[in-house]
């Protein structure tokens, strides 16, 4: 199962997005690469809800700051 990590504000820690359903790494390569099953099946919802970022551009301010 794929969960949200909590290192981004816009998305809280520990929410299921997915599952894997095939990986593989290439030769040489550090990383996989994996297909993943979304959830929900996003035309089967019947509420969304959005959300509003107020302190986006200060967000966005800070982690330009941060970044060397």
């Amino acid at each position: 199962t794929i969960v949200t990590s909590g290192f981004s504000s816009a998305f809280p820690q520990g929410i299921a997005v997915g599952r894997i359903i095939e990986s593989y790494k290439a030769p040489g390569d550090i990383f996989y690469t994996a297909k993943v099953a979304l959830f929900p099946r996003f035309e089967s919802l019947d509420n969304v809800r959005l959300m509003r970022r107020k302190l986006q551009d200060e967000q966005h301010m800070l982690e330009e700051e941060a970044m060397p």
